[in-house]
């Protein structure tokens, strides 16, 4: 079982692009998708695994203390990985919750200063700049965040993972995407 993942856990890995004064940060990710997150290559572990590992203990916050510009990355991958669940619990299998998930990632969200942002409370008043940058990093994180996790989420067999998928329903910090 894993532990939740403190926030204090989550210092700012070496090649992360911080913005806005220090309040959020682009951190490097393994990754081939478009976007502004350096690459990292290898068997390190970047912040999507860790949220992956450690999503089915952390959707059970109802709170949670952001005390580092990382956790905000973790914040909203967290909500990213609830969306996919529940979109992927309305699919017939891992063939069309591929496809629909893809496509899903593929649209443009609201990002920082947008209405509807989930959490607008979490970040400064942005730079016209840097909210693009910022989307274009979301973008990227759920991108990248979809194809791993289809590989948790899914058998071989392309049956759903139960043990995923009884946290569909469950609501990080009573927010959704």
């Amino acid at each position: 079982i894993c532990a939740p993942l403190p926030p204090s856990a989550m210092a700012l890995p070496s090649g992360s692009i911080e913005i806005a004064n220090g309040a959020f940060a682009i951190l490097p990710i393994k990754t081939k998708k478009a976007g502004p997150a350096r690459q990292i290559d290898g068997d390190e572990e970047d912040i999507i695994d860790k949220t992956i590992d450690h999503f089915r203990v952390n959707v059970l916050f109802k709170n949670y203390e952001i005390k580092h510009p990382s956790d905000k990355v973790l914040v909203y991958v967290t909500l990213w990985i609830g969306k996919c669940l529940h979109m992927g619990q309305q699919c017939s299998g891992a063939q069309e919750a591929q496809r629909r998930l893809e496509m899903e990632a593929q649209k443009d969200y609201p990002g920082p200063g947008d209405p509807n942002f989930p959490f607008p409370m979490l970040f400064p008043q942005l730079s016209s700049g840097e909210k693009d940058s910022v989307k274009a990093y979301f973008k990227q994180l759920r991108q990248e965040t979809t194809g791993r996790l289809l590989k948790v989420i899914y058998n071989a067999d392309g049956t759903p993972n139960k043990w995923w998928f009884q946290f569909s329903k469950r609501k990080f910090m009573n927010k959704s995407m």
